[in-house]
């Protein structure tokens, strides 16, 4: 089974990890989550989120992350890695 996040899920993601409603169109590759006002303990909950539905522990490189891409990355990488 492969597991893959996109934009869409990252809003949801958003939203039940840390209360963050940001329309999916703003979740473009290169926009940065500071940009978006995301800001480093969203990101904590936003990665708690995923961590909670999937099952897996991500890295810290994935709380490092700056922009949408490379959060998406890391975590598909992850996730792929742990499948």
């Amino acid at each position: 089974m492969s597991v893959r996040i996109a934009q869409e899920d990252l809003a949801v993601f958003l939203d039940a990890g840390a209360g963050l409603k940001i329309p999916v169109a703003d979740l473009t590759p290169d926009a940065q989550f500071a940009s978006l006002g995301v800001d480093s303990l969203a990101v904590l909950g936003l990665t708690a989120e995923i961590e909670r539905r999937y099952h897996v522990k991500l890295t810290a490189e994935v709380t490092g992350s700056t922009s949408i891409a490379a959060f998406l990355r890391s975590v598909n990488e992850q996730l792929l890695a742990a499948a």
